[in-house]
């Protein structure tokens, strides 16, 4: 074999090599940038993008989505890849999406972008209540912020808390030679008074670390239950969790057609949160803490919170 003829399978060698990655034997990985909201392509994003092949090894990308709010890219053996678009102006997203691809086959991965509307000036306030001795029952006044008198300086009762008796739900599994020790269920009765009124819980774009930016029109609900209670193994079982949000709408006014005519629009970041203790069970909830957000312009939807200007310090619009 001449020098001539091992420069030329050299070659090829190296090209072979450089072409696997990226070229012949690669899967095509096809990204659509679209809006959180409408699902529609959203053109000119920029999106860095990490290809797993394994633990260790990455390959890093950053492309920009065309006038149909797409790119393609090529990779050999790609199993997991992360998507990254950084907070610009007018852009919500700042959380990284990771995504897992199994097979062989090209893919194609939707990453969702959220954008800034305008923000409202939203009344914002950490609630701490404790049910006063004796009393099961209270009134809240989301505008004031205050609990009805006496506890309070409220005047109009939105929303009434009711502590229902604790229940149990059946024994749980017993250790070593003790008995079985009954299990707890703890339960927070949320009533919005008068008709149109009420409370629901609304769909949040977890990837991009966005909630919700506006109130639903419809479908809320006047009687609301915040439970906690214990599983068979004494692990706590909720009726939410930290991540889910939740719009409210008070005071509303009808005219005879059944149009809303009147009334303010909020919403609340998780659970009705309260502790037990599964040792020492307390026979009521004690205590429960919450954070709001209301717009206090009548009529207005918009629940789009500037995060520079949310004292909780999370990105959370």
């Amino acid at each position: 074999m001449n020098r001539r003829t091992i420069n030329y399978l050299s070659t090829v060698c190296a090209c072979a090599v450089a072409l696997c990655p990226t070229g012949l034997f690669a899967r095509e990985l096809r990204v659509k940038t679209v809006d959180a909201f409408t699902g529609k392509p959203v053109s000119g994003v920029t999106v860095v993008v990490d290809f797993w092949d394994d633990q260790t090894t990455k390959f890093t990308y950053t492309r920009t989505s065309d006038d149909k709010g797409e790119f393609r890219l090529k990779r050999r053996g790609f199993k997991t890849v992360n998507f990254f678009v950084s907070a610009t102006e007018g852009n919500y997203c700042t959380a990284n999406l990771s995504k897992k691809f199994e097979g062989k086959d090209d893919a194609v991965a939707l990453v969702p972008v959220a954008f800034k509307g305008t923000p409202a000036k939203l009344k914002m306030a950490e609630v701490r209540l404790e049910f006063p001795p004796g009393c099961d029952e209270m009134g809240f006044d989301f505008l004031k912020g205050e609990l009805l008198p006496p506890a309070g300086k409220g005047e109009v009762a939105d929303v009434v808390f009711r502590r229902m008796p604790r229940t149990s739900p059946g024994l749980g599994r017993s250790y070593g030679n003790e008995p079985p020790k009954p299990r707890w269920k703890f339960t927070l009765s949320v009533d919005f008074p008068g008709e149109g009124n009420g409370i629901q819980v609304v769909p949040i774009i977890s990837e991009c670390q966005l909630w919700t930016k506006n109130a639903p029109e419809t479908e809320y609900k006047q009687h609301y239950e915040s439970f906690h209670m214990d599983d068979e193994n004494f692990d706590s079982i909720t009726s939410g969790d930290s991540k889910m949000a939740q719009c409210f709408r008070i005071r509303t006014q009808k005219d005879n057609d059944g149009s809303v005519t009147n009334g303010f629009y909020g919403k609340i970041y998780g659970e009705f949160k309260w502790i037990t203790n599964n040792y020492h069970q307390a026979p009521h909830i004690k205590e429960f803490r919450f954070t709001y957000y209301l717009n206090e312009k009548p009529l207005d939807r918009n629940l789009e919170k500037d995060p520079k200007d949310d004292i909780m310090r999370r990105f959370r619009p």
